[in-house]
């Protein structure tokens, strides 16, 4: 009995670590042409190029800044250009989603953008601003790039209320950009 009741609460344990394949959804769903640009709400994002970088840092960097480091065994993928906010409200990327993908194998992702001095990478970007955007994708060395990035994100831009659920989520392929 209290072999089956341990095997019961590892197998609990696991399924609860594992996330118990809980799948990210969205309420609208849409994809961005093939094209270089993307849109979410009233901000404009224009790719520049996508690269693969061993380090991620902002392009005029000065005294304290953000930056990804090189990791052992690991590349960033990274896709920048401009980002135009001609909305009526400030966007804070800790209230999104950014994943990438190619076929079966996702990729966790991030958006941040340079500051005005584009000294320092930040995740805010103001309402009726215009800044360079930088979508970060951690890959395997030797591992393919991702083709699609996917952003989840909430109407206002907010947090989401429910576990792994939000408003819309766009598909922006990728694999059109020449890879520096």
């Amino acid at each position: 009995m209290k072999k089956l009741l341990c095997l019961c609460l590892f197998l609990l344990v696991l399924m609860l670590v594992g996330g118990c394949g809980m799948k990210v959804t969205a309420d609208h769903e849409s994809k961005a042409g093939s094209g270089m640009k993307l849109q979410m709400n009233a901000i404009t994002f224009t790719a520049d190029k996508a690269e693969k970088l061993k380090e991620v840092k902002p392009a005029n960097p000065n005294g304290y800044y953000n930056y990804y480091e090189e990791q052992e065994g690991y590349t960033y993928f990274v896709v920048t250009g401009k980002a135009e906010n001609e909305g009526s409200m400030a966007f804070d990327t800790d209230n999104i989603l950014v994943r990438g993908t190619r076929g079966n194998i996702e990729y966790k992702g991030k958006l941040l953008f340079s500051n005005t001095e584009e000294s320092d990478l930040v995740n805010k970007m103001e309402k009726d601003a215009e800044q360079t955007f930088y979508f970060i994708l951690l890959i395997k060395d030797g591992q393919e790039p991702p083709d699609t990035i996917e952003v989840f994100y909430n109407d206002d831009f907010g947090k989401s209320q429910k576990a792994e659920h939000y408003d819309y989520s766009v598909r922006w392929p990728v694999d059109s950009l020449d890879l520096e």
